[in-house]
């Protein structure tokens, strides 16, 4: 009997210990299950195009710039600082023109082509300028330099004097131009004030035109390779003028001949 007894409390305390063990892994699974239901998914990035992250690719330089691939990516990244972009994973290629290229297509896919203007320096136009003494202003000396430089007609142009020096400059934003030139300008003469003696003395008062003009060269040097018409006025006065192909000398006068 007594050997019964020890047998059936041995049996009952390993049925307990399998009751526990089992309990044990059951709360262990339920944890587990609990643990990766609240754990989230990993999230996977996916790659953009570049032609959706809406960049502005216009790029407007000053003609005093030297254009180059770090400048341009410089001036992007200044112009889209508002737009949230990983541009360490964004560089600047030049090809036949440039373009904005991702260099890690698990970020960026795709490329850009960027639309790069650099403004040309007004100081590349004609500087020589030939004006009457009246005519020597900051009003007269824009529109005669629009006149002979017609790419710029539509721009907003300041002139002023500098130690003798007129400069010409480009004061309102505009893609094309922008810069300073400054002209050399000459004074033009009038004929009249040239030729301040007006009287010839002649072999005879029935003149030629070539004759006229020898006379009027021969007193005159300065005029020796300036192109000269003479036009019979009356019987011993001619008009004498300018071609108007001179740049230095304009305008015409009256001279009379004498034997």
């Amino acid at each position: 009997m007594k050997k019964l007894l020890l047998f059936l409390s041995s049996l009952s305390a390993s049925a307990i210990t399998a009751i526990n063990i089992i309990g044990c892994t059951t709360n262990q699974k339920n944890e587990n299950q609990n643990e990766n239901q609240n754990e989230k998914p990993e999230e996977v990035e996916i790659a953009l195009n570049l032609d959706l992250l809406n960049i502005q690719t216009k790029i407007i330089f000053s003609s005093a710039i030297e254009i180059h691939e770090e400048i341009i990516f410089n001036e992007l990244k200044s112009l889209n600082q508002d737009l949230e972009i990983k541009w360490n994973y964004l560089s600047v290629i030049k090809k036949e023109k440039y373009y904005l290229s991702s260099i890690d297509e698990n970020i960026y896919t795709g490329t850009i082509e960027l639309e790069i203007i650099q403004k040309n320096n007004i100081n590349k136009f004609q500087q020589e300028m030939y004006l009457k003494t009246a005519e020597v202003n900051e009003q007269s000396i824009i529109e005669n330099f629009k006149t002979l430089n017609p790419e710029v007609k539509e721009l907003k142009l300041l002139c002023k004097k500098e130690n003798e020096s007129w400069i010409i400059s480009v004061i309102e934003e505009n893609e094309n131009y922008d810069g300073f030139i400054i002209l050399k300008i000459y004074i033009k003469k009038d004929i009249s004030d040239v030729i301040q003696d007006k009287t010839f003395k002649s072999q005879t008062i029935n003149s030629h035109e070539k004759i006229v003009v020898k006379l009027i060269k021969t007193k005159y040097p300065e005029l020796a390779d300036i192109k000269l018409k003479a036009i019979l006025f009356n019987k011993n006065t001619w008009s004498i003028s300018v071609d108007e192909s001179e740049l230095i000398y304009y305008g015409n006068c009256l001279v009379q001949l004498y034997v």
